[in-house]
């Protein structure tokens, strides 16, 4: 068989010069297997496989669900056809049991929308983790609050159960008192102590106090907090002119308590009042007619 011939340099003298040219495209190949399918997700809710009776608040009940993995003990969850339950139990892995708590506290009345217990949750209710547990409300909880100006020096605030009425202190970590900041007027709640057909002032009751006068009246002091300052407004009869004694214990200018406006048509008479820890000052602000 003759060979063919190749592709040379030939120098411009070789009678025969061939091109490679590629031949035609073959056939596509078979398609290759399908991959192996992949696992099913965790699902966030499961069912249970049995009925079970809701018991009683604050008790447990061991239950069925189709697989527990989506259970978290100490977790919140809520139970179709039940409520909102705890979970108290879970065995370990996939496994199919779990102790669940009736949450409900009819005293609190947290929770009051579970159904009450003796009822029948059936076969197939989802169970859905909720968020964590919230506070039962069956007990206050110690509240904080904090200057906007403290003291430099202060490292932690105070309980407000350890406030005197109407006042806010700070201390240190030692629990020395620290300075008092500015406490902002939108903090303060106003009012005024109506004191009826009563004489008696409770300091701790509020900061502005006033009596309508009905008859002679012996106004008499109890609670007495340091550092604090209130307002009385004495309010004369409209027909009869009545007359005021205060406590013996109170210091007034002059040490004399004013005398009340001499007018029998409903004038008014403003006393200010400050307890420093030894001692009731007395001063007569203002006659109002």
């Amino acid at each position: 068989m003759e060979a063919l011939p190749t592709n040379v340099d030939c120098g411009g003298s070789c009678e025969d010069r061939v091109t490679l040219v590629p031949g035609p495209q073959g056939p596509p190949g078979a398609d290759g297997k399908d991959g192996a399918d992949g696992a099913d997700g965790l699902n966030a809710c499961c069912v249970t496989t049995a009925d079970f009776e809701m018991p009683e608040e604050g008790q447990d009940v061991a239950i069925g669900v189709d697989e527990n993995r989506s259970l978290a003990e100490g977790g919140i969850v809520y139970v179709e056809n039940a409520g909102w339950m705890q979970v108290v139990a879970r065995v370990g892995g996939c496994t199919t049991a779990v102790t669940l708590k009736n949450l409900e506290n009819s005293a609190t009345g947290m929770y009051s929308d579970n159904v009450p217990p003796g009822t029948t949750v059936p076969t197939g209710s989802l169970i859905c983790p909720s968020g964590p547990q919230g506070p039962d409300g069956s007990s206050v909880t110690e509240a904080s609050y904090i200057l906007r100006t403290s003291h430099p020096s202060l490292t932690n605030a105070t309980a407000l159960a350890g406030l005197a009425s109407g006042y806010v202190k700070s201390t240190t970590g030692t629990g020395a008192v620290s300075t008092v900041g500015e406490i902002p007027d939108s903090d303060i709640e106003y009012s005024v102590v109506n004191l009826g057909s009563g004489s008696n002032i409770d300091w701790a009751a509020g900061r502005v106090f006033k009596k309508s006068l009905t008859a002679d009246t012996a106004i008499t002091f109890s609670s007495l907090t340091t550092g604090k300052q209130i307002l009385v407004v004495i309010q004369q009869n409209a027909s009869v002119k009545y007359n005021v004694t205060w406590p013996a214990t109170v210091k007034w200018a002059g040490g004399t308590a004013p005398v009340l406006t001499n007018s029998n048509t409903s004038s008014y008479n403003v006393f200010s009042f400050v307890y420093d820890g030894a001692a009731v000052i007395g001063t007569s602000l203002l006659n109002a007619y």
